[in-house]
Protein backbone atom coordinates (compact mmCIF):
# COMPACT_ATOMS: atom_id res chain seq x y z
CA UNK A 1 0.00 0.00 0.00
CA UNK A 2 1.83 3.14 -1.08
CA UNK A 3 -0.24 5.89 0.15
CA UNK A 4 0.61 9.71 0.75
CA UNK A 5 -1.81 11.71 3.32
CA UNK A 6 -1.62 15.11 3.07
CA UNK A 7 -4.03 18.19 3.29
CA UNK A 8 -5.03 19.50 -0.49
CA UNK A 9 -5.51 23.39 1.02
CA UNK A 10 -1.65 23.18 2.73
CA UNK A 11 1.39 24.87 0.14
CA UNK A 12 3.94 23.06 2.13
CA UNK A 13 2.59 19.48 1.41
CA UNK A 14 2.01 20.60 -2.39
CA UNK A 15 5.77 21.90 -2.43
CA UNK A 16 6.74 18.47 -1.08
CA UNK A 17 4.86 16.31 -3.74
CA UNK A 18 6.37 18.15 -6.51
CA UNK A 19 10.34 17.91 -4.64
CA UNK A 20 9.59 14.47 -4.24
CA UNK A 21 8.10 13.73 -7.56
CA UNK A 22 5.07 11.31 -6.64
CA UNK A 23 2.53 11.44 -8.57
CA UNK A 24 -1.47 9.49 -8.21
CA UNK A 25 -0.13 6.64 -10.99
CA UNK A 26 2.14 5.31 -8.05
CA UNK A 27 0.71 6.24 -4.58
CA UNK A 28 -3.28 6.63 -3.55
CA UNK A 29 -3.30 10.44 -2.32
CA UNK A 30 -5.52 10.15 1.13
CA UNK A 31 -6.57 14.05 1.21
CA UNK A 32 -7.44 14.60 4.99
CA UNK A 33 -9.55 17.40 4.38
CA UNK A 34 -12.14 15.37 2.12
CA UNK A 35 -11.54 12.03 3.85
CA UNK A 36 -10.65 12.06 7.71
CA UNK A 37 -8.50 9.51 8.60
CA UNK A 38 -10.21 6.04 9.17
CA UNK A 39 -9.49 4.05 12.17
CA UNK A 40 -8.04 1.37 10.32
CA UNK A 41 -5.39 3.96 8.58
CA UNK A 42 -4.08 5.27 11.89
CA UNK A 43 -3.36 1.88 13.50
CA UNK A 44 -1.91 0.98 10.69
CA UNK A 45 0.41 3.83 11.01
CA UNK A 46 0.57 3.09 14.88
CA UNK A 47 1.35 -0.50 14.32
CA UNK A 48 4.69 0.72 11.96
CA UNK A 49 6.49 2.03 14.83
CA UNK A 50 5.53 5.33 15.07
CA UNK A 51 4.45 7.12 18.59
CA UNK A 52 1.00 8.34 18.90
CA UNK A 53 3.10 11.85 20.20
CA UNK A 54 4.75 12.15 16.68
CA UNK A 55 1.28 12.34 14.94
CA UNK A 56 0.13 15.10 16.89
CA UNK A 57 0.59 18.56 14.90
CA UNK A 58 1.36 21.04 17.90
CA UNK A 59 1.33 23.76 16.33
CA UNK A 60 -1.85 23.17 14.69
CA UNK A 61 -4.04 26.76 15.06
CA UNK A 62 -6.86 24.44 16.97
CA UNK A 63 -4.75 22.36 18.90
CA UNK A 64 -3.13 25.80 20.23
CA UNK A 65 -6.83 27.56 20.66
CA UNK A 66 -8.11 25.08 22.63
CA UNK A 67 -5.44 24.41 25.16
CA UNK A 68 -4.75 21.09 24.63
CA UNK A 69 -1.17 21.16 25.08
CA UNK A 70 -1.96 22.69 29.28
CA UNK A 71 -3.96 19.88 29.15
CA UNK A 72 -3.17 16.43 30.81
CA UNK A 73 -4.48 14.32 28.22
CA UNK A 74 -4.27 10.40 27.99
CA UNK A 75 -2.85 8.61 24.95
CA UNK A 76 -6.33 7.20 24.05
CA UNK A 77 -7.99 11.11 24.75
CA UNK A 78 -5.63 11.87 21.93
CA UNK A 79 -5.91 9.18 19.69
CA UNK A 80 -9.88 9.99 19.51
CA UNK A 81 -9.00 13.55 19.30
CA UNK A 82 -6.99 12.62 15.54
CA UNK A 83 -10.00 10.57 14.57
CA UNK A 84 -12.16 13.62 14.65
CA UNK A 85 -9.75 16.42 13.93
CA UNK A 86 -8.15 15.87 10.31
CA UNK A 87 -5.87 19.28 11.14
CA UNK A 88 -4.06 17.71 14.53
CA UNK A 89 -2.45 14.86 12.28
CA UNK A 90 1.10 15.94 11.59
CA UNK A 91 1.50 16.20 7.77
CA UNK A 92 2.04 14.81 4.96
CA UNK A 93 2.72 11.32 6.05
CA UNK A 94 4.52 8.64 3.34
CA UNK A 95 3.49 5.33 3.95
CA UNK A 96 5.27 2.79 1.50
CA UNK A 97 4.51 -0.94 2.86
CA UNK A 98 6.53 -1.55 5.52
CA UNK A 99 7.92 2.48 5.93
CA UNK A 100 6.26 5.41 7.36
CA UNK A 101 7.67 8.95 7.32
CA UNK A 102 5.67 11.53 9.01
CA UNK A 103 5.92 15.30 8.75
CA UNK A 104 7.69 18.21 7.06
CA UNK A 105 10.96 19.22 8.57
CA UNK A 106 14.07 19.51 6.32
CA UNK A 107 15.28 15.94 7.60
CA UNK A 108 12.38 13.91 7.02
CA UNK A 109 11.78 15.41 3.62
CA UNK A 110 15.46 14.11 2.86
CA UNK A 111 15.34 10.92 4.36
CA UNK A 112 11.43 10.42 2.57
CA UNK A 113 13.59 11.60 -0.98
CA UNK A 114 16.62 9.20 0.03
CA UNK A 115 14.29 6.22 0.34
CA UNK A 116 12.19 6.79 -2.85
CA UNK A 117 15.53 7.23 -4.65
CA UNK A 118 16.52 3.74 -3.62
CA UNK A 119 13.11 2.32 -4.08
Amino acid sequence: MKTFIYLSTCDTCSRIIKELGISKEDYHFYNLKDQPISKELLDHILNQGIALDDLINRRSRKYQSEGWGKKDLSKEAFYELLLQEYTLIKRPILLDQNRVFVGNSKKVVAAMKEYLENE
